[in-house]
C-alpha cells in the first residue's frame, strides 16, 4: 500500500476521534505543514502533479491552524531545533516549496494581513524565468497530450514506452521521468511544439529576483531547495553538495540571509546520516526539513514536515488529523521515528 493510500484510510478512521484529543495524545505540539501554491486560477504547470488551493480554501486553512496552534517565528523554531525538539506550546510554522511565482502575488499578501511568518524554499536556477523545472515540464506534457493527435499519441506513448495502453498509463509514465530524463522530456516537448524556454518567459511561472528580495525584507525566510530541483536521492554526494553550496551562495550574494535554512525537494528518503551531517557541520545549515508526515527523525537539526495539499482531503484539518491518527497507530509498533545510517 503507498502513502498516499495510507494518508486516505488514516483520514477515514480518524474520523471517530476528536481532533484535541488525538492532538493531546500523540504529544506533537508543534507542527510543520507546506504548500506550494495558492491560486484561484488553474495552474497548468501544476495541476497534473498536486492540487491547488484556493484562496478562499487557504484562508479556511489559516484560520483553523490560528484556532487550534499560535503562528510560529522562525526563531521559535530555532529554539525548537536547539531544545531537542521538545516544545510544550502548540505552534506552527509553514513553509512553502519550489518559489512559484504566486508566494509573492497571493500567498505573502494574506500571511501578512494575518501576521504569520513563513519559510520560501526556492531553486535559483529558476528565478527570473529562464525555464521550467522537469517536474513542470512534465504537467505540461501531460495537459497538452489530453488534446494531442493520434500521431503525437503514438510518438509519446514510444518514448515512454506505453503504446497502445490508455493515456492515463502514458500520464503515469511520465511522472515517474526524473531530472536524468531531462532529454527525453525536452524531445517529447517537441512533439507537441511546445517551446518550455519560451513559455516561461510569456508564463513567468516563478518568483522574479525583485519578488525574493520583497518578501525577505518583508520578514520572510528564504532557504534553499537545492540548485535546480533535481531529486537528491539520485544525487551522488558531491553533487548533492554542489546543489547545496550553488543554491546558498546565490541566496547570500543576492539576499545576504543570515541564516542557512533547507528543505530537500521531493523526498529526504535514502539520504544517508553522513550528508546530514555535512549539512549542520560543514554547510552550516541551521534546520533542514523534509516532507514525511508527523514522523521523528533523529537527525537533531532536521524536521519532517506534514503536505497540505493532498487529493481527497478537503482541509489542512482533515490532512493534520490524519497525520496524527498515523503517528499514533505507528507508535503502537515503534515505527513513528525516522532512523538513518
Amino acid at each position: 500500500m503507498n502513502r498516499a493510500s495510507i494518508r486516505k484510510k488514516a483520514g477515514t478512521f480518524s474520523k471517530s476521534f476528536p481532533f484535541d484529543w488525538l492532538k493531546q495524545l500523540s504529544g506533537q505540539q508543534f507542527i510543520f505543514p507546506f504548500y506550494h501554491a495558492v491560486s484561484n486560477s488553474e495552474i497548468q504547470h501544476i495541476k497534473n502533479l498536486y492540487p491547488v488551493c484556493t484562496e478562499d480554501q487557504f484562508r479556511s486553512d489559516l484560520n483553523f491552524l490560528l484556532s487550534k496552534y499560535q503562528a510560529a517565528t522562525i526563531t521559535d523554531v530555532l529554539n525548537f531545533v536547539n531544545s531537542g525538539k521538545k516544545n510544550s506550546k502548540p505552534f506552527f510554522f509553514l513553509s512553502f516549496d519550489d518559489g512559484f511565482a504566486e508566494c509573492a502575488t497571493v500567498i505573502a499578501p494574506i500571511l501578512k494581513e494575518k501576521g504569520i511568518e513563513a519559510a520560501f524554499f526556492v531553486n535559483p536556477a529558476f528565478i527570473d524565468n529562464p525555464d521550467f523545472s522537469h517536474r513542470q515540464k512534465i504537467s505540461m506534457i501531460i495537459e497538452k497530450t489530453a488534446t494531442a493527435n493520434k500521431s503525437e499519441i503514438e510518438k509519446i506513448q514510444q518514448f515512454t514506452e506505453t503504446e497502445n495502453l490508455p493515456l492515463e498509463a502514458t500520464a503515469k509514465a511520465l511522472k515517474k521521468l526524473t531530472f536524468k530524463d531531462e532529454e527525453k522530456i525536452d524531445k517529447i516537448a517537441t512533439v507537441l511544439d511546445l517551446n518550455f524556454k519560451q513559455l516561461a518567459g510569456q508564463i513567468k511561472p516563478y518568483l522574479t529576483l525583485k519578488q525574493l528580495k520583497k518578501l525577505h525584507s518583508d520578514g520572510f525566510t528564504i532557504g534553499s531547495h537545492g540548485f535546480d530541483h533535481s531529486e537528491f536521492q539520485l544525487l551522488k554526494t558531491e553533487e548533492m553538495k554542489q546543489q547545496v553550496e550553488k543554491s546558498f551562495t546565490y541566496l547570500e550574494s543576492n539576499l545576504n540571509i543570515r541564516n542557512r535554512v533547507f528543505s530537500f525537494p521531493f523526498t529526504d528518503h535514502k539520504i544517508p546520516l553522513s550528508f546530514f551531517n555535512y549539512l549542520q557541520n560543514e554547510a552550516n545549515v541551521v534546520v533542514s526539513f523534509g516532507t514525511a508526515g508527523l514522523k521523528n527523525d533523529a537527525v537533531p537539526i532536521h524536521i519532517q514536515r506534514i503536505p497540505a495539499e493532498l487529493g481527497g482531503f478537503d482541509s489542512v484539518r482533515q490532512i493534520i488529523k490524519a497525520e496524527y491518527f498515523y503517528y499514533l497507530a505507528k507508535a503502537l509498533a515503534g515505527k513513528n521515528q525516522i532512523l538513518r545510517k
